[in-house]
């Protein structure tokens, strides 16, 4: 018998999500009962039958607990794993999986964690962007729809075989946008949108049609630097990782696409044709030379000379686009000072002319000048 833990999981499940998850599993309703009630029968076995009240009654609990065992010897799964299924049946369920030493037994490096978690966030935001405008670019991903959508997102438990974060994401939880007109759920479509890019992104580079799939893929495109980017932040998180992404899709059949990948696995040699990708997919920009950055000064890495004074590495959080872009930077003594009491402020920002370069993880600042404090001075 399941354990009390169980059991209150079981109370929390809605009627209607048993209802839907015996139609997305092929049971076929029988009509013509007087009952509150709804009754399937197996597609191939008609000796066997659920019966799911409508009601929350005193005996729902026990009603529902009786499901769950049918379900789990008809489906030859534990009953924790059909009572998950259960409580996210309105929800599509999405796994990043990552591989690697450690992550088989369920664990990740502190660490790298926050990088995992951001390059999920940043794929989940890509793939919302895309569905209400199909660029190859976003120059920012902070649009409202995008925003919601991952509002309603829910990080699931662990699961027992690689490290994963699993992400739950409810079809009927998130305010559709005004503009958005389509009949499938919001967060269908962007679901649907991310593993059909994953996929297509695998294809291209086990076929060697790369080139090709980029000369196609321009008229409503689905692969985004933006994507690439996030898959890059995953694999960078845990170095020499594969990563899989996969899907199980909420059991509300009407909102079914045809023939959608639910698996796309992505080994750790792809990462360098994605890196590629991206950087093609990324608009090109003229070469500016130094510009005006603004930004907050993380950590002070930097050495003590031989007049007695500090300097050398100095990471910083740069505002640009909307977002932050982390990146280090060598400075000299004066400007690590300054760096310094920015630093101990807390809320200061610094500014200074500068060159650029966005890495993967971290980017390099060079041919730093004019370092300061922040003031609106600085912009007039």
């Amino acid at each position: 018998m399941p354990d009390k833990d169980l059991v209150k999981l079981c109370a929390g499940i809605p009627p209607t999500a048993l209802r839907d998850y015996a139609k997305s599993r092929g049971w076929e309703a029988v009509s013509g009962s007087k009952r509150r009630l709804w009754l399937f029968r197996h597609p191939s076995d008609e000796l066997r039958q659920l019966i799911i009240p409508m009601d929350r009654d005193a005996s729902y609990t026990d009603a529902l607990l009786e499901i769950v065992l049918r379900l789990s010897e008809v489906e030859n799964l534990p009953i924790n794993m059909i009572i998950n299924s259960l409580l996210t049946a309105n929800s599509d369920t999405v796994r990043f999986r990552i591989g690697g030493e450690n992550s088989a037994a369920g664990m990740l490096p502190m660490t790298d964690a926050p990088g995992l978690i951001e390059g999920v966030k940043r794929a989940l935001m890509a793939s919302a962007c895309s569905v209400v405008n199909k660029i190859r670019h976003h120059p920012r991903m902070s649009r409202s729809e995008a925003e919601e959508f991952l509002r309603v997102c829910k990080l699931g438990q662990t699961e027992v075989g690689s490290y994963v974060v699993k992400v739950v994401c409810p079809l009927n939880e998130m305010i559709e946008p005004p503009i958005y007109q389509e009949a499938r759920p919001f967060a269908r479509e962007a679901t649907a949108l991310l593993m059909r890019a994953c996929d297509k992104l695998v294809k291209s580079i086990e076929q060697d049609t790369v080139d090709g799939m980029l000369e196609q893929d321009t008229a409503k495109p689905e692969i985004t630097s933006n994507l690439c980017d996030a898959l890059l932040r995953m694999h960078a998180a845990k170095e020499n990782s594969d990563i899989t992404v996969d899907i199980t899709w909420a059991a509300m059949p009407k909102y079914a696409f045809p023939n959608i990948p639910t698996v796309a696995a992505f080994k750790a040699e792809y990462f360098k044709a994605i890196e590629e990708i991206g950087n093609y997919l990324r608009p090109k920009k003229d070469e500016k030379g130094e510009t005006l950055l603004i930004g907050t000064v993380e950590t002070l890495n930097g050495d003590v000379g031989s007049d007695g004074r500090r300097s050398g590495e100095v990471s910083f959080s740069i505002l640009q686009e909307g977002e932050a872009i982390f990146a280090k930077g060598i400075l000299n003594a004066n400007e690590y000072e300054t760096a310094v009491r920015a630093h101990e402020k807390g809320t200061a920002y610094v500014s200074f002319n500068a060159i650029l370069k966005p890495g993967i993880r971290v980017g390099l600042i060079e041919n730093i000048s004019n370092f300061q404090e922040f003031s609106a001075k600085v912009c007039s």
